[in-house]
């Protein structure tokens, strides 16, 4: 998924499917090892972010969120009714292959990660109501977009 936003980042998601199983180890790029997890089972399906620098000036990858959006009708009720708030459900990128965040992106280079998805994650996948923000250090706002899951 390729769109511009405010003219200083660019974010792509994208579904791979992996056709060995490989274990995770420690290494100087940030893969990480899962003590108390077996290797994932054959034919394990990941999540590629791709990152790339547009703007005009270098950038600091700070964070990298997942959330999940509520119609608007129910954002309002819940403004007019505080006890009927409805949950909005967030969760922070922390179990990914690639360079660790923090990250400095100069103008025209790219971040890539590959995140392993799990059960729970493929359960939020099929809500269609999935989104990733890119919180980087030039805007306070995160560049967000939404995640279409790709053909099985």
């Amino acid at each position: 998924m390729d769109r511009r936003n405010d003219g200083h980042s660019e974010s792509r998601l994208e579904h791979l499917h992996q056709d060995h199983s490989e274990s995770s180890e420690v290494d100087g790029d940030g893969l990480r090892q899962h003590d108390s997890e077996a290797a994932p089972p054959k034919n394990p399906r990941f999540l590629r972010l791709t990152v790339q620098n547009i703007g005009t000036a270098p950038t600091t990858l700070t964070n990298v969120e997942f959330f999940e959006t509520i119609p608007r009708w129910k954002r309002l009720l819940s403004k007019l009714r505080p006890k009927m708030r409805a949950g909005e459900i967030h969760a922070i990128l922390n179990d990914y292959r690639g360079p660790q965040i923090p990250h400095k992106l100069e103008v025209g280079s790219e971040w890539v990660g590959l995140m392993e998805q799990n059960k729970k994650f493929e359960d939020w996948l099929e809500t269609d109501k999935l989104w990733c923000a890119i919180h980087h250090s030039f805007s306070r706002k995160a560049v967000s977009r939404k995640i279409i899951r790709g053909p099985i």
